[in-house]
């Protein structure tokens, strides 16, 4: 038979580690309550701060909705040159949804330009083009009237002196990014297509590289039909410069 243990053998509950959860009174227990309640509310803001800074490059969100508006044209407007007028028209076309063009310009006597009227690409009379008027292709001419006269001042300024903003057909702002006065291809874009190309690196990947750095490929202002323009224009250059310097 096993020997029984003595009584003083035994370890007493005193000496054994409690495992379980303290007890404590209704008031304590209220308030570990509440002092849990406050720091899962402060890791709460910390998270969500986070996310927020993560949503957002150089203080501008992601999606563009915080983007810097442009204002407006008004008569009254003054630019330096004619070339500023058109690229503020332009930037206000992007956000309206519709494209610019240039439709006409009077010159003085001493040969300067004076005059110029910035309209919307959409203004004009349709032209049937092609022989077969059965197959007539899609015009994009709608005769709208939307435009913006600038004339040259003594000063040497350039000064909106009409204004018209209705237009006759629906705009677009969401694919405003799609028009194709609006795809442009900026130099770091264009300078990592380059050394991307020289690498070895296959279109694709380099244009999935440029989405995922902007947040998606609705974030860019160009397509990848663009990227694959530009590298074929890079490659007849290269190609052109080799024949023009080989002996």
């Amino acid at each position: 038979m096993s020997q029984l243990l003595a009584p003083s053998s035994l370890t007493s509950p005193e000496s054994v580690p409690s495992t379980m959860c303290p007890m404590y009174s209704q008031v304590e227990w209220d308030e570990k309550v509440e002092s849990w309640s406050v720091d899962i509310g402060r890791r709460r803001k910390e998270v969500s701060s986070d996310s927020i800074m993560k949503d957002c490059v150089d203080g501008k969100e992601v999606n563009g909705n915080f983007e810097e508006k442009v204002e407006e044209p008004k008569m009254g407007m003054e630019f330096d040159t004619h070339n500023e007028a058109y690229l503020y028209y332009t930037r206000f076309a992007k956000e309206k949804g519709f494209t610019v063009a240039k439709r006409s310009s009077k010159k003085g006597k001493d040969r300067m330009l004076k005059h110029v009227i910035l309209q919307c690409s959409r203004g004009g009379k349709p032209r049937l083009r092609g022989s077969n008027p059965a197959k007539a292709r899609p015009q994009c001419k709608v005769e709208c009237p939307a435009h913006l006269n600038v004339i040259c001042t003594k000063e040497g300024k350039w000064r909106v002196s009409y204004v018209l903003l209705e237009h006759n057909h629906e705009q677009s702002p969401s694919k405003s990014r799609f028009f194709k006065n609006n795809r442009a291809l900026d130099e770091n874009v264009r300078r990592k297509l380059v050394l991307n190309e020289q690498a070895g690196i296959r279109l694709n990947k380099t244009v999935a590289s440029l989405h995922i750095e902007v947040g998606g490929p609705d974030k860019v202002p160009y397509l990848p039909r663009n990227c694959q323009n530009y590298l074929d224009k890079f490659r007849r250059l290269q190609l052109a410069e080799i024949i023009w310097t080989s002996p």
